[in-house]
């Protein structure tokens, strides 16, 4: 009797000492309350708790809201869980599903005048837009949502529409717009201390940087971006920064360690299911396995990066993963197979219009013609070549950038032994810790910023 009472006594004791999380008090606050607006509160705060770690099944719970809000004929409700899916949607590859949820969250918010929610939706369509490589149509809603934030007076926001902004100037070669919008989406969001955003800005920054070979400030941003998003256990922007540090390091010849970084993404990515990144992810450890002339491995990857692509319609991917394809074929004198690939990557690049892309495509496709004996289709395309190559060398932007990086060293370089040295230490998470880190870069950014006028 003694011992079976021990026993009953420790299993009590077990069950209350079980840590419950947020999300299980909200469980639980969920099967409690009855079908009323608070139910669709609560699944909304479910989500917050859930998204970075599992948008799957977040998505279950905005797909919750949106049927318990149409119940209820619960507006706000309704746009709330459509502009979820949407996100999930987006993060999750199905770009032309989240474009739907995101418009019919458009046309509510229209419809109950809620225009600072609108503006966010126009943003995250333009981002949509952009993945796709219609850069026209996410220039055109960028502005929407930037007009609409300025009339707003909501800085967040401008700093959402900049740094999308920046995306599609980058891709269209336009570096010193890029750099503008990036530098003042920064200023601002060391301004708010948001560290989400001051996270995507420093990503955007170093990639400016990494495409005008300054590899130390690239690979610098890219690194206290990866802190921040590590900070806030948001893996999907870890693995872009991840992959990113590992560009920087191909590119300066050091691909040893660039695969190492290339396959902490994988891990950090695998589980939760982001193609796009993935996709990133498996292109750049092909490129790896081409570069140490291990084909096979190379070819498993390449392939498995374009199926990722297809699956979620990423023009802009499948252009790339089609280009590594055209150039592995070429260089094994397949040049049938490579034909189509490069032909696929070309017309692509065409259509984004993004210069660099075209550029190497066209390349690739002039070898492959050449070795296919189609010399007329050889010389038209050799033309397309040459004109976009003067394009791209005569853009007086990759001029103007050296001075203002210049700038920006000259602002940052003095306290970066300030901002790692906090970095080190083990009460980073305190509060007053991170709002000085990020007030001590906002001035230096502040500096340079006024120093470039």
């Amino acid at each position: 009797m003694k011992k079976a009472l021990t026993l009953l006594l420790i299993s009590f004791n077990f069950l209350f000492a079980q840590e419950f999380t947020r999300k299980d008090t909200l469980i639980y606050q969920l099967e409690k309350t009855p079908i009323d607006t608070n139910r669709v509160n609560i699944l909304d705060e479910l989500i917050n708790e859930t998204y970075l770690n599992n948008p799957k099944e977040a998505l279950k719970y905005s797909i919750e809201i949106t049927e318990l809000s149409d119940q209820l004929d619960f507006k706000i409700g309704m746009a709330q869980g459509y502009g979820w899916q949407g996100y999930f949607y987006e993060i999750l590859g199905d770009i032309d599903q989240s474009l739907e949820m995101y418009f019919r969250t458009v046309t509510i918010y229209k419809e109950i005048h809620s225009f600072k929610q609108l503006s966010t939706m126009y943003n995250n369509i333009a981002f949509c837009y952009m993945k796709t490589g219609k850069a026209e149509l996410a220039l055109e809603y960028n502005l929407k949502s930037l007009h609409l934030n300025v009339q707003l007076n909501d800085t967040s926001s401008i700093v959402a529409s900049l740094i999308n902004t920046a995306g599609v100037y980058y891709r269209q070669d336009k570096f010193k717009l890029a750099l503008e919008s990036c530098r003042t989406a920064l200023i601002l969001s060391m301004k708010k201390h948001d560290e989400i955003l001051i996270a995507s800005s420093l990503r955007n920054l170093a990639r400016i940087f990494k495409g005008q070979n300054d590899y130390e400030e690239a690979f610098y941003c890219y690194s206290m971006a990866y802190k921040l998003s590590s900070r806030l256990d948001d893996k999907e922007k870890m693995g872009k920064e991840l992959n990113g540090m590992g560009n920087v390091l191909e590119a300066q010849g050091n691909n040893m360690l660039a695969f190492e970084f290339y396959k902490k993404a994988m891990n950090v990515l695998g589980e939760f299911g982001y193609k796009r990144e993935m996709g990133n992810t498996f292109n750049n450890v092909g490129h790896y396995y081409y570069l140490q002339n291990q084909l096979d491995s190379a070819l498993i990857y390449y392939e498995n990066a374009l199926v990722n692509y297809r699956e979620i319609l990423d023009n802009e991917g499948i252009s790339q993963a089609t280009y590594h394809l055209g150039e592995f074929y070429h260089q094994q004198k397949n040049n049938q197979l490579a034909e189509k690939f490069a032909q696929e990557s070309y017309q692509l690049s065409e259509q984004m219009g993004y210069p660099t892309p075209i550029m190497n495509s066209s390349f690739l496709l002039y070898q492959c013609y050449e070795a296919n004996g189609k010399f007329k289709e050889c010389v038209d395309i050799n033309n397309r070549y040459l004109q976009i190559k003067d394009t791209v060398d005569s853009n007086e932007d990759r001029k103007l950038i050296e001075k203002q990086k210049e700038q920006f060293d000259e602002s940052i370089e003095a306290h970066k032994w300030e901002l790692e040295e906090i970095e080190r230490n083990k009460k980073l998470e305190s509060k007053i810790i991170r709002r000085n880190l990020l007030e001590e870069i906002y001035c230096n950014i502040a500096l340079w910023h006024l120093h470039s006028y």
